[in-house]
């Protein structure tokens, strides 16, 4: 009965990407700047860096002064010295790779810290008492300093602290940094009242 035929035309190619462009974010103590600029923090100081990279980077390289510090595509770094830091961040994907650039300036405090904290729960509670006490101070002290009154101490900045025994306990903290310190109290009451235990009877009467 006869024969037909049809021909169709296809193109294959190499496959072709695109290179990631490198950028992010610094963040400190409530100020952001883009790549390429300074982000001036003062001690003591923790920095979070947001990846802002194009065309879909597959790997994270974040340096701090030449030292490599994160290999995620955001990260933290607490900077612990005062002093200028270079940030560089290479990504990369299976087109190439790229960098940008950014810079960190630590600075020693210049105001000794105003010492202040809270605590809970703060209702007087019967001993034994466990209260949580947190560090309020302001200025960026580096280095915090408890006295609870009865004979125990703490360098923890938001310590925990059971008072074993009745009594007022006047609770100091001293807060310090390179600039000074500064002093604060607060008086804690523990009593010897205890909680009630919870107790009833009936007598069952017939209607």
């Amino acid at each position: 009965a006869g024969s037909s035929s049809k021909i169709n035309f296809f193109t294959i190619t190499d496959a072709v990407g695109q290179s990631p462009v490198a950028s992010f974010q610094m963040e400190g103590q409530g100020h952001t700047v883009a790549n390429g600029g300074t982000l001036t923090v003062t001690l003591p100081a923790v920095v979070n860096f947001t990846n802002t990279s194009t065309n879909t980077p597959t790997s994270w390289t974040w340096f701090s002064d030449g030292e490599i510090f994160a290999t995620t595509a955001n990260a933290t770094h607490n900077f612990t010295q005062a002093g200028t830091f270079p940030i560089q961040l290479i990504v990369s994907n299976a087109f190439g790779s790229s960098s940008a650039n950014g810079t960190i300036v630590v600075q020693a405090p210049t105001d000794a810290p105003v010492a202040s904290f809270t605590y809970t729960p703060t209702a007087v509670l019967p001993a034994p008492a466990t209260i949580q006490f947190t560090d309020t101070s302001t200025n960026y002290p580096t280095a915090w300093s408890w006295n609870f009154d009865d004979g125990q101490t703490s360098s923890a900045q938001n310590p925990s602290h059971t008072f074993q025994n009745p009594g007022n306990y006047t609770v100091r903290l001293t807060a310090s940094n390179s600039a000074g310190s500064s002093q604060t109290t607060q008086l804690i009451t523990v009593t010897t009242l205890q909680p009630p235990v919870a107790s009833f009877t009936a007598s069952s009467n017939t209607a």
